[in-house]
């Protein structure tokens, strides 16, 4: 009796502590309490902002803006600032990237740079960061009696506005000249309007150019054409193996682009394998790009952080926190321990830090 007795009461005492147990302890196996890595991703980013030299300071400053930080953002605008060439142009475009459109005053006035390359940045930036002001001035560049400004600045504005930039475009693609990349023009008449003039100007040069790299270039704008997608991604299958190292890792970056599940299997199935580094990396980013939250790509993605090469965990950390979820953290929480690569740290605690802003926004009833 006294066995039995003393029986119930071990078992009662069991069942109160287990009811005093914290709700995350009934988290699902594979999933991380965000809370402590939320803190210690966030420590990890903001002491990189006090380093003195502005080209460190730009990514974590940028992990941190797309992860909604403040201090980020606003470390993003004091970059603006710096004459830094480099820095400037990482910033505007970081700028555009994230849709950052309080900046969109300061990427005006940059425009008028005397630096080509930084002028061409800031337009590309207003091209997706939108808005009166922005369609403005790039209408206004579009006037420019510079060809090849006039004509990177209707490249810009045909995000915004195809039908506003396809007769500057078609006149441009028309035209010789050697600063204004026909092809490209072709392309993004091809993307944003679906021109057909455009269409048989690609099939010109694909028929008569002895060129992989054009060939590659002319089937990836074909790709756009929806009933010539399928036929155009075979082409590009079939040649992907006599393209250089930089050749394939461009193929990957623009394929990238291009919409429809379809052409998320080459991205897999050859870039994430390719032997060389470069072209893993830029599968890597690319991936994390894509519209699509799916599976497959997750799975890519988490093969790729145990890749050799540091640059392409990087990029497979950041591109996974673009497209997981939590039950991702574990596999990013593992990278915060890399003592060598420091780029790698910061892509994992930017890509937690995304995650977590991410599915808080999509569950807002969920308590972290």
């Amino acid at each position: 009796m006294c066995r039995r007795l003393m029986l119930a009461v071990l078992l009662t005492a069991v069942s109160i502590l287990l009811l005093a147990l914290p709700a995350s302890c009934d988290r699902p196996a594979g999933e991380e309490e965000p809370g402590a890595l939320e803190e210690a991703s966030r420590r990890i980013l903001l002491k990189e902002l006090d380093h003195p030299f502005g080209p460190v300071r730009h990514l974590p400053a940028s992990l941190l803006a797309r992860a909604g930080d403040k201090r980020g953002i606003e470390e993003l605008g004091k970059l603006l600032k710096i004459t830094a060439l480099d820095v400037n142009q990482w910033t505007v475009r970081t700028i555009g990237r994230l849709g950052l459109t309080e900046y969109v005053p300061d990427i005006i006035e940059l425009t008028r740079s005397k630096n080509q390359s930084l002028r061409e940045a800031a337009c590309s930036s207003l091209g997706k960061l939108g808005g009166d002001a922005a369609i403005q001035r790039l209408t206004e560049l579009m006037q420019s009696p510079d060809r090849a400004r006039a004509a990177v600045a209707a490249l810009a504005l045909a995000r915004l506005r195809p039908k506003l930039a396809e007769a500057h475009l078609l006149k441009r693609m028309r035209q010789q000249h050697p600063k204004i990349p026909r092809l490209g023009v072709a392309q993004a008449l091809l993307r944003y309007v679906g021109s057909r003039e455009a269409e048989e100007y690609v099939d010109q040069i694909l028929e008569t150019t002895q060129q992989p790299w054009t060939k590659m270039q002319c089937a990836i704008a074909l790709c756009y054409v929806p009933e010539r997608r399928q036929e155009s991604l075979k082409t590009l299958v079939k040649m992907y193996p006599d393209l250089s190292a930089g050749e394939r890792a461009s193929f990957m970056v623009h394929l990238g682009q291009v919409p429809g599940h379809d052409t998320l299997t080459p991205l897999i199935v050859l870039g994430a394998t390719d032997k060389d580094a470069g072209v893993r990396a830029a599968t890597a980013r690319t991936l994390g790009r894509r519209p699509e939250r799916m599976e497959r790509i997750i799975k890519a993605l988490i093969q790729l952080l145990g890749d050799e090469d540091p640059l392409v965990r990087a990029l497979a950390a950041e591109s996974l926190g673009l497209q997981g979820s939590r039950r991702e953290l574990r596999h990013l929480k593992g990278l915060l321990d890399d003592k060598r690569h420091r780029r790698v740290v910061l892509q994992a605690a930017g890509a937690i830090l995304n995650i977590i802003k991410r599915t808080r926004a999509e569950q807002p009833d969920e308590q972290p």
